[in-house]
Formats: structure tokens, C-alpha cells, sequence
């Protein structure tokens, strides 16, 4: 059975694929063509929202309601540094129309340039710290549970167990 993770996972390859093709344009010396850079910015704002809409609505609230503390923990943590980052790109958003990226195209290659690195910094310490540790949790579901696991990210209650040990053996926050 694949890690419950792994269509975040996907989606994460998704982003990033979008992004890059955005930062090749935001590279040019001079603003394309704004229906180009309209289209770039829908797809990468549409696979970034359905995203975070996944991790809000299915992943964190289900870890959160787990009986793995440190998960619990790490959700939290997660959950609030994310928020911050959320407002940040809502704001990135609303300030850069076509308008103001063509007026000031200097300054819109550096806004872009800095929101995607701080998505792209978030990406990789899900893939290495959230993620890791959710699926060792979801693998110690007992086997009637586990098709209900892989679909809900659900940690195991079976606290103190070598389950347990083994998640405690996950990468840990930082």
C-alpha cells in the first residue's frame, strides 16, 4: 500500500513544476505577454490552493485529533507557520495584478522570486519532517484500519508500542 502522504507528495511535484515555469519567465529582462503571465500565475495560485485546502481540511485536523502527541505537535507548529506564509501569498497575490507586475517589473521578479522560495523552503520541510513521520504513524494503524488510514493521514492511538517507538525514530522537528 502507497504512503498515505503520497498524493500530497504529487501534488507538491505539481507545485514546483509550476513554479519553476514561473520563474522562467519572471527571469526575462522584460514582462511577457500578460495573458502568459496570467496563465502561469492561475495554475500555480490553483494547484497551491487545492493543496493547502488538502493539508486544512483532510491532513491537520486529523492529526490533531490523533493521540500521537508529538504529531500533534508538529500539526500545530506546522499549522501555525503556515498561516503566515498563507497571508503572505494572499498579499503577494493582491498586490501584484498584470498592471502592477508590467509598471514594475523589477520589483515583481523579486516579490516573486522571494514568495516562491519561502513556498519552496516549506515544501521541502513537509517532505522531510511532516510527511516522514505521518506516514510512519498511518503504517502502525492495525490492518482493518489501514484503507481508512492511507485515505485520512489518521495516527495511530496505539501509544507506547514499537509503533510508537518508531515514530519517536522520525525525523524530528525543527
Amino acid at each position: 500500500m502507497p504512503p498515505p502522504t503520497l498524493p500530497f507528495r504529487r501534488e507538491h511535484r505539481l507545485i514546483d513544476q509550476a513554479a519553476r515555469q514561473l520563474r522562467m519567465v519572471v527571469a526575462q529582462g522584460k514582462p511577457p505577454d500578460p495573458s502568459i503571465l496570467f496563465a502561469l500565475r492561475q495554475r500555480f495560485s490553483a494547484l497551491l490552493t487545492a493543496h493547502l485546502n488538502g493539508e486544512d481540511w483532510m491532513m491537520y485536523p486529523r492529526i490533531r485529533a490523533g493521540q500521537d502527541a508529538r504529531a500533534a505537535a508538529v500539526a500545530d507548529r506546522f499549522v501555525a507557520e503556515m498561516g503566515a506564509l498563507s497571508r503572505d501569498y494572499a498579499a503577494y497575490d493582491r498586490q501584484w495584478t498584470g498592471t502592477a507586475a508590467a509598471a514594475d517589473w523589477p520589483a515583481f521578479r523579486a516579490a516573486t522570486s522571494a514568495i516562491l522560495d519561502a513556498l519552496a523552503i516549506r515544501i521541502a520541510r513537509e517532505e522531510e519532517e511532516l510527511y516522514p513521520l505521518l506516514d510512519v504513524l498511518a503504517s502502525c494503524v492495525s490492518a482493518p484500519d489501514a484503507s481508512a488510514a492511507a485515505r485520512s493521514v489518521r495516527p495511530s492511538r496505539q501509544a507506547g508500542t514499537a509503533c510508537g517507538a518508531a515514530a519517536r525514530q522520525a525525523p524530528p522537528p525543527s
